[in-house]
């Protein structure tokens, strides 16, 4: 049977939805020979290029695009924002995958590919943690993947926690007999979580409880306060552990705690805001001059990032570059929240659900990280958009069609 170059790029994407959590090397050369096949059969089957790239939000991210070129060029250190300009290849992850994603078995075995990663990660970072942590008596040693640190790692399985418990909810809903798939699943969320956990990121906890719960409550009402319940007698017993009590300490700010230095970089933040709010410094530039922002109070003498996406986009890209990454996201949540309400068909009714939570969950993420270019984890979040909207084009089809393609 001749092979198609389409069967080689969809492939190459699984191989990258496994390897996604686990190296951001070996996963990044799975999505570049992915878009080089993808791009080879597009030229060679003559595809319309207009229909490949349209999408509900194709418009935002072209203009995010301009104007972070725009500052890049007329920031304070062009050569050096142009050098790290290129991680807004990034995107076309996003079409990479909404376009190869054919058929319903397509979505299942990505779904499966990355959960799968996302639990062998999961479990290797509880087992770090307990071996360094608890018997080599490192206290300070948090969870973490292959590649990436902690503030990563958590944000990566945060994204497999909430696809992990997506797909579990949908085979519940639908009595889905399919047990092995289910097994998969089940031990990939729970394993997962047990990582996410123990990379003690309190950010990626909220946004992944924020998207379970999400989930929860288009599943069965009764299941978020179930939910609710379970955690808070969990956090009741389990009170003198050092998990506890990372969550407990979220809202102090006392002086030398992370909390407290985010203030410091949020505040350093606005002030060059105030100073360059058109067109921003630059991407890849703040290290040159947050020193003469910085809060005298602050511990860490310079920053790469300022720990929160808003913050972030607006100084390097300016009030425009951040108008314009939120609408991006307006433009995700509308088209996404609109698709979920008109879609009758069970399974793509929860694909798109996930995929919604997972929105939420990056969104919130990034308000304690600067996830948007952290390239691992932006790269997973392009992954499973791609999913959702290659799902809003299967169901339009399927609808089309009268059928649905299994």
């Amino acid at each position: 049977m001749k092979v198609k170059i389409e069967d080689i790029t969809i492939f190459l994407i699984f191989l990258y939805a496994l390897t996604a959590v686990m190296s951001i090397t070996i996963s990044e050369i799975f999505f570049i020979a992915a878009l080089i096949c993808w791009a080879v059969d597009i030229i060679i089957n003559k595809k319309n290029i207009k229909a490949v790239f349209t999408s509900p939000v194709t418009l935002a991210m072209v203009v995010f695009a301009v104007i972070h070129l725009s500052s890049a060029i007329f920031g304070i250190d062009p050569g050096n924002s142009l050098r790290d300009y290129r991680k807004i290849y990034l995107l076309l992850m996003f079409f990479l995958v909404m376009n190869n994603l054919r058929s319903d078995r397509d979505i299942k075995t990505f779904a499966a590919m990355f959960c799968a990663g996302s639990g062998f990660i999961g479990l290797y970072a509880a087992i770090s943690v307990i071996i360094q942590r608890y018997i080599n008596h490192r206290p300070d040693f948090r969870g973490v993947s292959f590649s990436g640190n902690h503030m990563m790692a958590g944000g990566m399985l945060m994204m497999g926690v909430i696809a992990a418990f997506g797909a579990i909810a949908y085979m519940m809903k639908n009595k889905d007999s399919n047990k092995p798939l289910f097994v998969l699943f089940a031990v990939s969320f729970v394993l997962s979580a047990a990582g996410l956990v123990f990379t003690f990121t309190r950010s990626s906890w909220i946004a992944a409880l924020a998207g379970v719960m999400l989930i929860g409550f288009n599943f069965d009402k009764k299941s978020v306060l179930i939910m609710i319940l379970v955690l808070a007698a969990g956090a009741f017993f389990a009170r003198n552990t050092d998990i506890v009590k990372r969550a407990s300490n979220t809202m102090k700010m006392g002086d030398k705690t992370s909390e407290m230095e985010r203030v410091h970089m949020w505040n350093a933040g606005l002030r060059i805001i105030r100073d360059n709010p058109l067109k921003g410094i630059g991407t890849g530039n703040l290290p040159e001059i947050y020193p003469q922002y910085k809060d005298a109070q602050a511990q860490e003498p310079n920053a790469g990032h300022l720990h929160n996406n808003l913050i972030q986009v607006a100084v390097i890209d300016g009030l425009p570059g951040l108008a314009a990454y939120l609408w991006i996201f307006t433009a995700f949540w509308i088209s996404l929240y609109k698709a979920v309400k008109k879609e009758d068909n069970i399974f793509y009714k929860y694909c798109l659900i996930t995929v919604f939570a997972v929105n939420i969950g990056f969104f919130i993420n990034g308000f304690f990280e600067y996830n948007l270019f952290s390239s691992q984890v932006a790269l997973i979040f392009w992954a499973l958009m791609g999913a959702g909207y290659g799902t809003i084009r299967m169901s339009q089809t399927s609808k089309l069609t009268g059928g649905i393609k299994l």
